[in-house]
């Protein structure tokens, strides 16, 4: 659970195309946090919700090459 923001952090096997997004529970995107080439490593984006999103549960998604991983965030305020 987070209030303020939360850090998003993942590594990349190999430089790429990353998306990282975040959807709320309906599947809406929320927040693109971002979309292009990442080096290979450790990578990390904070996310600051809107003032006017609501309380609940949200979606990190991380999208490299053909492959995702998601992970579940709740928002608290």
């Amino acid at each position: 659970p987070f209030n303020y923001k939360t850090n998003i952090s993942f590594n990349i096997p190999k430089a790429g195309q990353v998306q990282v997004r975040v959807y709320d529970m309906m599947g809406r995107v929320v927040s693109s946090l971002y979309d292009g080439n990442l080096d290979q490593g450790k990578q990390q984006f904070e996310w600051q919700p809107d003032a006017q999103l609501q309380p609940g549960v949200y979606f990190c998604k991380v999208q490299f090459n053909q492959q995702s991983q998601s992970v579940l965030m709740v928002l608290v305020r």
